[in-house]
């Protein structure tokens, strides 16, 4: 399962959602089941006719076989149960309406999948809105004509600005909109959002390898283990930081003391609670003057966090794959943290291929499937 970030985006209709989708996710989905999630209060919905819904949470994964609908449906009640009760926490009565996006699901697969969901997600506090189903360059609905009806408000929940039939999604194959008449993906793309790329695409730059810069790595690895005590950490996070940057071309010496101070998973909770503060607590631990000084040897992350993604991932690739893992957990971290769901997936995927019992790679696994949001692991940090 993939999670992506919520966004302060907000799509006229599904028909808008649909065109944004890509944008969103920052690759072109393929044979997958996308779930967007806006929270409302219900006792909203019977006093407003207009409602402008951002984006809440957002999940992708494959499509199931028809045998497995079942067991993807409950996949997904637990983010959504999630999302109901800590991001709807302020409100009286919280309400998650549903868009689901069928892509390259055949017919019979999608008529399954749907009323599945409606009546799986309900009992979570979720309604499902619309259902749309995209193939070959059009969609169609999968949902019964006119809006869902809330029968607590009395009203339709209608996610649309003005719930006119300009915004209803039609039942009939329609070419998908054209995102440039969508203000919002306008937006997205100033983000840098790149559609353009396919979920390979995303795969392909995380694994991408260069062996002889990591056999010159390698080479360095082994002259440093001669010492008994190891690298220094604290010029190695300075290194570290600034490779992240984009200050420095890392040398082989570089990459060498980077990946051996990451070894030590002391210092590696420090940079992610350095890096990562809102989601990696470090509240009750014990830290002395020297681990101040580690953090602060780091500096801060680059303005564009997918900046230094790009250069953790070609430095993961440039050292041996034995020692690869705390760096491609670390990835994975901040793209967790980012919204990167897919990117997040990949690492943390890579990272166990190289070593399978890495704890905190396991962890990140764990919460991946489950669609556990970073938000959520903060709270619950802070409430043990």
């Amino acid at each position: 399962m993939t999670t992506h970030h919520s966004s302060p985006s907000v799509l006229r209709g599904a028909a808008q959602l649909l065109a944004g989708v890509p944008y969103l996710l920052n690759y072109r989905p393929e044979r997958s089941l996308v779930l967007v999630g806006s929270l409302v209060d219900r006792a909203r919905l019977g006093r407003q006719d207009k409602l402008q819904l951002p984006v809440t949470m957002m999940l992708r994964v494959d499509l199931p076989a028809a045998e497995d609908v079942a067991a993807l449906v409950d996949q997904l009640a637990s983010p959504v149960r999630l999302a109901v009760r800590e991001r709807g926490a302020g409100l009286l009565d919280p309400l998650l309406l549903l868009h689901l996006f069928l892509y390259d699901a055949d017919d019979d697969l999608a008529q399954a999948l749907v009323p599945a969901a409606q009546e799986r997600l309900r009992a979570e506090g979720a309604e499902v809105h619309a259902a749309l189903l995209t193939r070959d360059g059009a969609y169609r609905s999968l949902m019964p004509e006119g809006p869902p009806r809330d029968e607590a408000a009395g009203a339709a929940v209608d996610a649309s600005p003005e719930g006119d039939p300009e915004h209803r999604v039609p039942a009939v194959w329609t070419p998908l909109p054209d995102p440039s008449g969508v203000p919002a993906v306008a937006d997205l793309v100033l983000q840098g959002r790149n559609p353009a790329r396919s979920r390979a695409d995303v795969a392909a730059t995380v694994r991408t390898r260069d062996e002889r810069a990591a056999a010159r790595t390698g080479l360095s690895i082994a002259v440093q283990d001669l010492d008994d005590l190891g690298p220094d950490p604290l010029p190695a996070l300075e290194t570290l930081g600034r490779i992240v940057r984009g200050e420095v071309a890392p040398t082989p010496h570089d990459r060498a003391v980077v990946a051996m101070s990451l070894a030590d998973r002391w210092v590696r909770d420090l940079v992610l609670g350095h890096w990562l503060p809102d989601v990696f607590t470090l509240q009750g631990l014990e830290l002395d003057a020297y681990d101040r000084r580690l953090m602060r040897s780091l500096g801060a992350l680059p303005d564009d966090p997918s900046d230094g993604l790009h250069r953790l991932f070609r430095l993961s690739g440039a050292v041996p794959v034995d020692w690869s893992a705390p760096l491609l957990t670390l990835a994975g971290c901040l793209a967790w943290r980012h919204g990167e769901g897919t990117v997040a997936n990949e690492a943390v995927d890579l990272a166990l291929e190289a070593d399978p019992d890495y704890r905190m790679a396991q962890l990140m696994r764990h919460a991946l499937s489950h669609g556990v949001p970073p938000w959520a692991v903060r709270r619950r940090a802070e409430a043990a």
